[in-house]
């Protein structure tokens, strides 16, 4: 090989050279080349380049949700659950709540649905597991607020003894989406314990700045319901309907009463037991 030749392999590595990154090279010193400063700019620069790139969804993708302004927003599926409508849009981190009094360890309470529904084909009797007096409006309740709250809850109520409640009555109760109309059991007996209840229920709610149960609070308990639209049919059935929770009392008198031995408080899928002093 020419000695020119040589040269031009040399200029080329050295060129080469200047730009590459070596783990063992020591601190510039004062002679260093401009164009290695220039080379690690370029390179600098490239990087940030690579950073701000922003990955794109295939066009298979999106158009799985062409149909939805938000792609990756929740979407509830009314069929999971009896096509109920939520109170308000499922949000990240957010969790609906409600305390209650539960009526699904009432003897004979299956039975009396059933005979209430009977031949009522527009009425559905509703899930025993869901039979409850309500303590509580529905709130949305962050999830690291769970825990304290439930620990509040169960101090204040822990005093109070368990007591007694009756059902005496039906009535008719749509709710705030006027979606659904419901076939209740009115309380006759138990009131003023439930108010107690719910003055301590409020309190606790009123920490988190949420909002406080109806001032002058109808407590009942929703054993069937049917669409909104059939509300107008359900009133004129009143009256029969009435009849029927009459002949069922006869026959098991302690089927419209209940012990209430505890407050549960519900959130999101999570279930907790508040239990009343025991006498």
């Amino acid at each position: 090989m020419n000695s020119s030749g040589s040269l031009s392999l040399l200029s080329q590595y050295a060129s080469s050279d200047e730009c590459g990154d070596s783990g063992d090279e020591g601190p510039p010193s004062k002679g260093d080349s401009p164009r290695k400063d220039e080379c690690q700019l370029n390179v600098i620069s490239d990087r940030r380049h690579l950073r701000k790139r922003k990955l794109e969804l295939p066009a298979e993708v999106l158009g799985l949700y062409k149909d939805r302004t938000d792609p990756f927003a929740w979407e509830d599926d009314q069929s999971l659950h009896d096509g109920r409508v939520r109170t308000f849009a499922h949000e990240p981190g957010v969790w609906a709540s409600y305390a209650f009094v539960s009526g699904d360890k009432q003897s004979h309470f299956e039975s009396f649905i059933s005979f209430l529904c009977r031949d009522v084909d527009y009425l559905k009797p509703q899930q025993l597991s869901a039979c409850h007096v309500s303590l509580s409006r529905t709130v949305k309740l962050r999830h690291h607020w769970i825990q304290p709250l439930v620990v509040s809850l169960r101090t204040v109520l822990a005093p109070h003894r368990r007591f007694t409640i009756r059902f005496g009555s039906l009535d008719v109760y749509t709710n705030a989406e006027k979606t659904r109309t419901f076939l209740s059991l009115k309380v006759h007996k138990g009131i003023e314990h439930l108010k107690k209840m719910v003055v301590e229920v409020d309190g606790c709610l009123t920490e988190y700045d949420l909002p406080l149960f109806y001032e002058d609070p109808s407590f009942h308990m929703s054993v069937a319901w049917c669409d909104a639209s059939e509300e107008a049919r359900l009133q004129q059935s009143l009256h029969e309907l009435q009849v029927r929770l009459e002949q069922f009392s006869i026959r098991h008198p302690s089927s419209l009463v209940i012990d209430v031995a505890s407050v549960w408080f519900r959130s999101g899928n999570k279930l907790f037991e508040l239990p009343l002093l025991q006498t």
